[in-house]
């Protein structure tokens, strides 16, 4: 036995089946020892295949028993070594997947405990995790409610900085205004200055120009050159004596502006001499310099007007030499005249002359042309002579000819591809046609398949609306306790026609359902929407405040209606009506204890019930 022992411990692969024929099993012998059915747990019943089968914990006790087995019982080991009465099985094949299943239940075990331990350690470490997070978020609440005040004190400080930034700055634009105004002022003075030498310029070249038309008057080219000379001069001269005008003025409007300027700036300064007092020497260097810039203004003034009267000067030295210029050009245009006249008449006997001459020679070459054509058609003159009409006329065969040649020249080139261009289109053509019937096939078949639908639609609209109207009619006497209601169609074409309630509950004779009550269009709704909805049932259906324009007397009747119906329909609705909660089997109510915090309270009718009679 040590043996077979050491010997099947020393096995780590394949499998080995031992028999001893000299062993018999014991019948009837009581074997008393934990089996392995006791061992499994499963929802089938195992004991007819496991019946006889034994677990021991090693070999060794394994060998002690088996000489109690009987004949058709046998014992396992943990390690999966299988004995009988007279036999012995080891399988340590690796690649068998079915070998070492209590081993492997075994390492199943240690790692789903090692498993268990490692959750529980995540556990832990969870646990930790959301204590430590709750502590970041505490500290991210208190560092952003720091942040929030830092914001609020950095916001505060920019304040307060950028409005004594802006009054600093309001000061420097007034001193950098100050400065411009009198950088323009002596830029307009400057300005003044040589547009003053300009005009002296154009004076000069005026006079130099009016010398030079009284010395040239025999020479029309040079005098028409000087004209133009001084007709540009001229131009020059407005455009000067305009921009000074315009100079002027400007002038006039921005020395005004500087005064109105001058004096928001003085109120400005009193105003932040009152609110800082340590700008009161900036303000005094300001007015000293205001009122440097307002001294040499009376100058300017008189030296503008000693230019407005030298402009006026020479506007009149301009008219003067303008009247001359015109008489001047009024005699160059009659000569000028006189010179086109005489050009119009040449021009016209040229003229004259060339159509003739063009006319003769024409005639020329077709004479030598028409002699070509009949030496080629070998003709004779005299032959052709006899054969003219004398009534003919040259036009009347000429217009013949012209026809006969535009219809010859409409006809063209002869197109040699005209025969292939008319396999093309005919080919062309073909496919057009064999297109045409695939699309007149397709369109009759989808005309079928519309009629067809058509048919469908209106055969199932019929039994839908039927099996609606006939469950309306008897719906609606059953709510009511008598009247009579049904619909009616609008149309006989089923496809477009229209369908209208009419209900008239008992006592009434209206005409309209819009002669009802809220509560009765309520019920006659209600009728007919569990009318539609017998036609396709649900298992549940789910109802919003329905009862909410009903009295007491039309909620009994409507409770009336869901008791019966959610026998075999199961029914969700939505209530404020203490009549509806009572017919119901589970309430959930919907409470709001806390602001902005709902909850929800379920109660069950039935426990309820019992719960208070049994108080009672």
């Amino acid at each position: 036995i040590l043996n077979i022992v050491t010997a099947v411990k020393s096995l780590t692969h394949g499998s080995l089946t031992l028999f001893d024929p000299s062993l018999s099993g014991k019948d009837n012998q009581k074997f008393d020892s934990t089996t392995l059915a006791s061992k499994i747990t499963s929802d089938l019943s195992l004991d007819n295949l496991l019946h006889g089968i034994y677990v021991a914990e090693n070999i060794t006790e394994a060998l002690g028993m088996q000489s109690k087995l009987n004949a058709k019982e046998s014992i396992i080991t943990k390690d999966g070594i299988w004995f009988g009465s007279g036999w012995l099985r080891v399988a340590y094949d690796t690649n068998n997947q079915k070998a070492g299943i209590l081993q492997r239940e075994r390492e199943l075990q240690e790692i789903n405990t090692n498993i268990t331990q490692k959750q529980s350690h995540c556990f832990m470490q969870e646990q930790e995790l959301e204590q430590k997070q709750n502590v970041l978020i505490d500290l991210e609440q208190e560092h952003q409610k720091l942040q929030q005040e830092l914001h609020a004190l950095t916001a505060k400080y920019s304040d307060v900085q950028s409005q004594a930034t802006a009054k600093q700055t309001y000061l420097q634009h007034i001193e950098e205004r100050a400065q411009v105004l009198k950088n323009e002022i002596e830029i307009h003075e400057k300005n003044l200055c040589s547009e003053r030498g300009q005009l002296d310029e154009a004076l000069t070249k005026r006079d130099e120009a009016v010398r030079q038309k009284s010395a040239n008057d025999s020479q029309r080219q040079t005098l028409v050159q000087d004209r133009e000379q001084v007709q540009q001069k001229l131009v020059t001269v407005r455009e000067h004596t305009q921009q000074v005008q315009q100079d002027a003025s400007n002038f006039a409007m921005r020395l005004q502006l500087i005064q109105t300027q001058v004096d928001h700036l003085a109120q400005n300064l009193e105003r932040a001499n009152k609110q800082l007092d340590s700008l009161k020497e900036r303000q005094i260097g300001i007015e000293k310099s205001i009122v440097e810039a307002q001294a040499p203004l009376p100058s300017l003034e008189k030296e503008l007007q000693l230019e407005l009267e030298q402009r006026l000067l020479a506007e009149t030295d301009l008219t003067s030499a303008k009247q001359k210029i015109t008489s001047i050009e009024q005699e160059l245009r009659e000569l000028e005249q006189k010179h086109s006249e005489c050009q119009e008449t040449n021009e016209q006997i040229r003229i004259s002359l060339e159509r003739s001459r063009t006319q003769r020679e024409g005639l020329q070459v077709r004479s030598v042309t028409y002699k070509e054509q009949v030496a080629e058609l070998e003709l004779q003159l005299d032959d052709l002579n006899t054969t003219i009409p004398e009534d003919a006329v040259i036009s009347a065969s000429e217009e013949k000819l012209t026809h006969l040649m535009s219809r010859i020249e409409r006809l063209g080139l002869i197109n040699l591809a005209a025969i292939e261009e008319f396999e093309k289109l005919q080919e062309r053509k073909n496919y057009l046609d064999a297109q045409n019937q695939d699309l007149v096939g397709a369109l009759n078949t989808l005309e079928e398949v519309i009629r067809k639908i058509d048919h469908d639609t209106k055969e199932r609209f019929k039994d839908a609306y039927d099996s609606i109207n006939q469950r309306f009619q008897e719906l609606f006497p059953h709510i009511f306790n008598g009247g009579k209601a049904y619909l009616e169609q609008t149309a006989d074409n089923l496809l477009e026609t229209g369908v209208v309630i009419m209900a008239q509950p008992p006592g009434k004779r209206n005409s309209n359902i819009h002669l009802l009550s809220g509560g009765e269009k309520a019920l006659t709704a209600i009728a007919l929407v569990f009318s539609i909805f017998h036609l396709n049932p649900a298992p549940f259906c789910m109802l919003d405040e329905v009862d909410a324009p009903l009295d007491d007397v039309n909620v009994t009747r409507f409770c009336n209606l869901v008791k019966e119906m959610s026998k075999t329909i199961q029914f969700i609705f939505v209530t404020h009506n203490k009549l509806t909660m009572e017919i119901s089997e589970q309430l959930l109510g919907i409470t709001m204890q806390e602001a902005g915090v709902s909850r929800i309270v379920a109660v069950d009718i039935d426990t309820a019930i019992s719960l208070a009679g049994a108080e009672v």
